[in-house]
């Protein structure tokens, strides 16, 4: 326990203060200028609920809910109720508070690893390895909004100004997908990103649906599997409103819906198995239902080898209206069940952590 109490300190600045309190001494300055970024909030509670139960657990799902925006110049406290601890899973409630208020509340489950006999998954999107994303001159500039949305560019970044966070343009194989993140094929080139703007007429309604490359840019092959659980819970807030928004501001739509607000409301994750944040996780999101100014996505993280490693899902605020005539604003798009695509037969499977 020790160990793992030292990785959430260094990398989260998260620690025991006292009974079942924990503080965050450090916030991360990145995101929206209304408050905190949201998986960074996220991941500092999970990571105190992490401290109140016994190394053998390892957290497999969280809910919770954005109550009230972070500030970034005050520490934030998270109050952990101990709701039940099992023989094979355990439960926490966690409040995250600034100020006496409650802006932050979540509830999750542990669980000890156990072996599984039957197991079956979503296939991994049809892309190119990560070593084959845009090239550097390609990177996106961090004041742009391009940037901001998540939606062009390869870019580094600092996690609490210490820990590097690589993510990359994943390149389909599917054009058609390829076109939808305005990334284009050319002879000279190479693959290569277009302008936002360019648009072929009312056709060119884009899917909210987006791919990327995530990992950490520090070697964690000494860590506990709990931090890297932690890494992907605050990867795990990025880019959901820019899957949300793209039928409305890219492609036909561009420049003709005024953004009015947005935030992360509720988020949940589920974890299936164990990963290792430093290296690349394919994040896949889509929002299949957008009303009453509230996104909901789904996201799907995978690992190099093809295996989905957790999976999440949020509800956003998303306020935008038309401010030109010919905005299109009511979409229909199709969507397909599951299609098997391969079968084995394996001996049971015990987890090795």
């Amino acid at each position: 326990m020790e160990k793992i109490a030292s990785e959430i300190e260094k990398y989260f600045f998260v620690k025991h203060f006292k009974d079942n309190v924990y503080i965050a001494t450090k916030n991360w300055n990145f995101g929206s200028p209304r408050g905190l970024f949201g998986g960074q909030v996220a991941a500092q509670t999970m990571a105190a609920a992490i401290l109140s139960v016994g190394p053998e657990f390892h957290i497999h799902s969280l809910h919770s809910y954005f109550l009230l925006p972070g500030k970034r110049e005050i520490p934030i406290y998270f109050d952990v109720e101990k709701v039940r601890d099992g023989r094979s899973f355990a439960s926490r409630n966690v409040n995250a508070t600034q100020d006496g208020k409650i802006i932050y509340t979540l509830s999750c489950s542990f669980q000890k690893p156990e072996p599984y006999a039957v197991n079956h998954q979503y296939v991994m999107p049809e892309v190119y390895p990560p070593e084959e994303s845009l090239t550097d001159e390609n990177r996106s500039d961090p004041k742009s909004d391009a940037f901001f949305y998540g939606i062009k560019g390869n870019f580094d970044i600092k996690l609490f100004g210490i820990t590097d966070f690589c993510t990359r343009d994943v390149i389909p194989k599917d054009p058609e997908l390829r076109r939808n993140f305005e990334i284009d094929l050319d002879e000279k080139k190479g693959y290569h990103k277009t302008d936002l703007s360019q648009v072929d007429g009312e056709n060119d309604i884009r899917k909210p649906y987006s791919l990327r490359w995530f990992k950490i840019g520090e070697d964690l092959g000494n860590c506990t599997p709990q931090l890297s659980s932690v890494f992907l819970t605050l990867l795990s807030d990025y880019r959901l409103f820019a899957t949300a928004a793209l039928p409305y501001f890219w492609g036909y739509n561009f420049g003709k819906h005024n953004l009015e607000m947005s935030t992360s409301l509720d988020h949940s994750i589920w974890f299936h198995k164990p990963m290792r944040a430093d290296q690349w996780l394919l994040f896949e999101l889509e929002c299949p239902r957008l009303l009453n100014g509230r996104a909901y996505i789904t996201g799907r993280f995978y690992d190099q080898s093809g295996a989905l490693v957790a999976s999440v899902a949020q509800e956003n605020l998303h306020r935008s209206s038309p401010k030109t005539p010919d905005a299109i604003n009511s979409l229909v798009y199709a969507s397909a069940p599951p299609k098997l695509v391969e079968t084995k037969q394996t001996r049971t499977i015990k987890n090795k952590l």
